[in-house]
């Protein structure tokens, strides 16, 4: 079995097995993977954005220069109390080698499905199409009812009605986790919110 340690931000590397890195696709994500690489040397390091090009060459060729094992994962589900069954994705890199194994073993033996997909690229174009529409349909949904006075406690919601309004619910209490879940830069996902909003 692998070992991983979750670590704040602001706390100095640990040299472990596994290192995911749970930030925003960011220059300062790309800059902590440069400030630690001499310490992932040998280890499995693991994105975890939800929008994979262009950091993923980027950090893939950080990778090779330093000697750690980059996979790029995706967990298709949000803040779950129970999130076992759910899927994660997996994108190999140049290098992760053998230890791409002890990744998918990893969220496997979790108990978590696990989606394999051959490149970033693919995964952007797929996510658009489940994801990213997914939520754009619920946006529009959702000013839909709000234009003809249906609130979100209506008595009379239908059983799928219901369970995306309890989406909803979630999404209105954090509508800027799902502005960062679809990619979206600041000011884009500010007019995506205020436009389903106001």
């Amino acid at each position: 079995m692998a070992s991983v340690t979750i670590q704040r931000h602001s706390e100095d590397l640990i040299p472990n097995d596994v290192v995911i890195l749970t930030m925003r696709p960011t220059q300062e994500a790309l800059d902590l993977i440069s400030r630690y690489s001499g310490r992932f040397r040998g280890s499995v390091v693991m994105d975890a954005f939800s929008v994979k090009t262009p950091m993923f060459r980027l950090i893939e060729d950080e990778s090779l220069r330093s000697g750690f094992h980059y996979v790029s994962i995706h967990p298709l589900f949000g803040e779950l109390s129970n999130p076992i069954g759910e899927t994660v994705v997996l994108i190999p890199s140049r290098s992760s080698g053998n230890r791409f194994g002890i990744a998918r073993e990893l969220f496997a033996s979790a108990g978590f499905n696990v989606v394999v997909l051959e490149s970033p690229e693919e995964h952007d174009r797929l996510m658009a199409y489940v994801q990213v529409i997914h939520h754009v349909l619920l946006l529009t949904l959702y000013k839909a009812m709000r234009r003809a006075g249906i609130g979100l406690d209506t008595p009379l919601a239908t059983h799928s009605l219901r369970y995306t309004l309890r989406a909803w619910r979630g999404f209105l209490s954090s509508p800027r986790s799902v502005v960062s879940c679809l990619g979206l830069t600041h000011t884009r996902g500010l007019w995506l919110v205020s436009w389903v909003i106001y």
